[in-house]
């Protein structure tokens, strides 16, 4: 019985969309899905400027990841959670301003944890 779901963030997250599209109703035990995303940069992996990422795949990738979620979220009740590595120096209002960006619906309703580890 499947419970929890933990995948690791590589620099295309099109493969962590595939996995999770595989989630049918019968998965009635799932609860949890983790993303850990060890390289701040991996995450971010975007530039700097949110303003110039407008075509950029990568932001397709997220976005169509986000998407998924939040449907996870409705259909199965299952709260998702971002993991990431805590650099020194690195604000907490800089991961929550591009999580924003990359995952607007499901940080905008409220139904991720952004969770830093050290």
């Amino acid at each position: 019985m499947l419970k929890d779901v933990a995948f690791w963030a590589a620099s295309r997250v099109e493969c962590i969309t595939m996995a999770l599209q595989t989630i049918t109703p019968k998965h009635r035990y799932l609860r949890r899905i983790s993303i850990f995303v060890a390289d701040y940069s991996i995450f971010v992996n975007i530039g700097g400027d949110v303003g110039q990422i407008a075509g950029d795949q990568t932001l397709r990738q997220w976005l169509e990841l986000d998407r998924l979620l939040a449907r996870l979220w409705e259909s199965h009740s299952i709260r998702p959670r971002i993991k990431y590595n805590v650099c020194p120096g690195q604000e907490k209002a800089v991961i929550d301003s591009v999580a924003r960006c990359l995952l607007p619906e499901t940080t905008g309703r409220g139904i991720i944890d952004l969770v830093g580890i050290q």
